[in-house]
């Protein structure tokens, strides 16, 4: 579904952020998370500044101001980009329903996408568990015992509502 929307190229399935990479994550030999979707561009170069600028000018793509709509829906009206974002938009594919591994994918969408999405399945118990962790972490920065943006830039859905997003696109 995001190939039929974005440009053919800038859409990757496990994606990590060593690919491609002509940066500090070029050939490393460390732990180099991997995206189950990213859309680029990417900023896998040294040209960080430019990199990231060309990534900004695709936040106006329709389905992109679509999942930022729906993050600031569900992070009180705050929505916070990346500011190094490693791609446009960071997708990771919920199926375990362990909140640790939830707790994982929402970081590394959060930390990897300009915007991030988090995708549950539409049956079963796993979308009560994402939005449960989703709200631990909305409590923990009404707190102020985590940074006051962190996450605002992920959005949370199941499948059926992603499946959504492409209606009039």
């Amino acid at each position: 579904m995001l190939e039929q929307v974005f440009s053919q190229g800038d859409v990757c399935s496990e994606f990590s952020i060593g690919t491609g990479a002509t940066d500090v994550f070029a050939g490393a030999k460390r732990y180099l998370p991997r995206l189950d979707l990213a859309v680029g561009p990417f900023n896998v170069s040294t040209e960080r500044d430019v990199n990231s600028r060309l990534i900004r000018a695709k936040r106006d793509h329709p389905l992109i101001k679509k999942i930022i709509f729906q993050a600031r829906q569900q992070n009180a009206g705050e929505f916070h980009e990346n500011a190094n974002p490693r791609c446009l938009l960071a997708v990771e594919i919920e199926f375990s329903g362990s909140p640790k591994l939830i707790l994982g994918d929402f970081t590394n969408a959060s930390m990897m996408g300009l915007v991030g999405l988090v995708i549950g399945p539409s049956s079963g118990k796993y979308m009560k568990r994402i939005l449960r962790v989703a709200e631990y972490v909305r409590t923990l920065r009404k707190l102020e015992k985590a940074p006051e943006h962190l996450f605002t830039n992920v959005a949370c859905m199941d499948e059926n509502e992603f499946k959504a997003l492409f209606n009039g696109l």
